[in-house]
């Protein structure tokens, strides 16, 4: 590798065996060196780390994220860092490593930011920009107990540094594989946070996030508290400002000052006109007060805008097809079906893959008169449904929209191209036991075992394929939700 573009990758670790060797191997084709900071690993961790050639050093946990990550930093040796966390994965650009190499080759450029995208338990995403590439110098170190930024020390070193978008995005998986342990983390993190904020009471940045981890325990009061202070004594140039606004929103809606969350959010769009979330949220804040107009045009408003810059931390989808599936169920409560009907099929063609619009176009389609063969006749021919599990989607949403004939033989049709499943089973016993065929819902009943999770609830063959979606890709599709989820930055 030329002078000056060898890379050194710089982690910190404790019991990541279940994600470790996927971050690595999505980092291998680029990097020259792996440091692993392990504060206190009990699994596979190290080994894991060892087949990849890491240097690996045992560093005490002291309840600071800053010193664990400098720990790695003092003994990279290449000419540039990349920092990942155990659960994310490096996205290489579709030239491959080539072209993640002419990122290091800048002469000019002292860092570079990333996507991340973090992928939600519920299938949803939350995306913002990170600094996660900089030049190996001395002066370069993170900052912060908690939320830890390497960016200030960078631009104190050089005022004038360059820090450009690399294009090239991370994927953080932690928060789909781990949210029962996300208000384990937000606990502890608000103990380090309250630390931080009373041992340097100025630190803004950080009596920031600590109103964030009150945010994610639904303690409402609190984080205005604490985000209302912020907000008073910030300057406005810092570059979590858009973020304070659209956290500090969150949680005057959770608090129930509907009004005062709408001039927060107004204030930030004077500032930000092209943060699309703001207008997103307005959305909620309007329908808590039934200002439905209102509600109605802030949300057509996100589908004209489209999604927000990737510098703002933001929920994909606020640009279009969640914005289109607001309108659409704000039209059902009007009992405007024909306008439902028309914004839930702009949410699918916007995302094809996403499928709880469908859901809520075949009620729309009931609602409106349609019989339910009407109703999977049109489905079918406005849609394609030709994989196996587009075509179990297909029953389930036949079946949820009360088409209980039409999705029995739509299952039987899948049926005929594929081995039934337990799942399979239940789905089709649920949906005959429905239709009073007694005998015949026994007989598939009866070939389910016992100890399978599908008997004690929903049908998990219609339910649980809710999440794939009638398009091409398949992603899983979230449950009702109201808000966006808090974020930090």
């Amino acid at each position: 590798m030329q002078d000056g573009c060898r890379l050194s990758l710089c982690l910190i670790v404790r019991d990541e065996a279940d994600t470790l060797e996927q971050c690595l191997k999505s980092a291998a084709p680029v990097v020259d060196e792996v440091v692993v900071i392990d504060t206190g690993s009990t699994d596979n961790t190290a080994e894991i780390a060892q087949r990849f050639g890491a240097r690996i050093e045992n560093v005490a946990w002291q309840q600071d994220f800053s010193k664990a990550r400098n720990a790695g930093l003092d003994l990279a040796s290449r000419d540039w860092i990349l920092v990942l966390d155990a659960d994310e994965e490096l996205e290489l650009p579709e030239e491959g490593p080539s072209r993640f190499r002419d990122l290091l080759a800048s002469a000019s450029c002292e860092a570079y930011t990333f996507q991340i995208t973090s992928l939600l338990d519920d299938g949803q995403q939350m995306k913002h920009e990170a600094v996660r590439l900089w030049r190996n110098r001395s002066a370069h170190r993170f900052e912060g107990a908690v939320h830890e930024q390497i960016l200030p020390s960078i631009l104190r070193a050089d005022p004038q540094a360059r820090v450009e978008s690399s294009g090239l995005r991370i994927l953080h998986h932690g928060y789909a594989q781990r949210v029962r342990d996300q208000g384990v983390k937000a606990r502890r993190n608000l103990v380090l946070l309250n630390a931080a904020a009373q041992e340097s009471p100025d630190d803004l940045f950080a009596r920031y996030n600590l109103g964030v981890s009150h945010l994610q325990l639904s303690q409402h009061q609190e984080a205005c508290a604490v985000l209302a202070e912020v907000h008073n004594a910030m300057k406005g140039t810092e570059p979590w400002t858009p973020s304070l606004i659209r956290n500090y929103a969150l949680a005057l809606e959770g608090k129930g000052d509907f009004d005062q969350a709408l001039a927060v959010l107004e204030e930030g769009i004077d500032l930000w006109s092209d943060y699309t979330e703001l207008y997103y949220l307005q959305g909620f804040l309007f329908l808590r007060k039934h200002l439905y107009g209102q509600a109605l045009a802030a949300w057509r408003h996100c589908t004209l805008q489209g999604e927000p810059p990737s510098r703002y931390m933001s929920t994909e989808g606020v640009g279009s097809y969640l914005a289109y599936e607001q309108i659409g169920l704000l039209h059902m409560r009007l009992k405007e079906y024909p306008e439902a009907i028309t914004a839930f099929a702009a949410a699918l063609q916007a995302k094809g893959d996403y499928s709880r619009p469908l859901y809520h176009l075949a009620r729309a389609l009931g609602k409106l008169g349609h019989s339910p063969d009407q109703v999977s006749q049109y489905l079918e021919t406005h849609f394609h449904f030709a994989t196996i599990q587009s075509g179990l989607l297909l029953a389930d949403v036949l079946a949820e929209a009360g088409a209980v004939e039409q999705a029995l033989r739509q299952l039987e049709r899948v049926l005929a191209r594929t081995a039934a499943t337990d799942e399979t089973r239940y789905f089709k016993g649920r949906l005959l036991l429905q239709l009073a065929r007694h005998q015949e819902a026994l007989t598939e009943f009866e070939q389910v075992p016992p100890t399978r999770p599908g008997r004690r609830g929903a049908a998990t063959a219609g339910r649980g394929t809710r999440r794939r979606g009638p398009g091409p890709g398949t992603v899983p599709t979230p449950p009702p939700r109201r808000r966006p989820e808090p974020g930090r930055a």
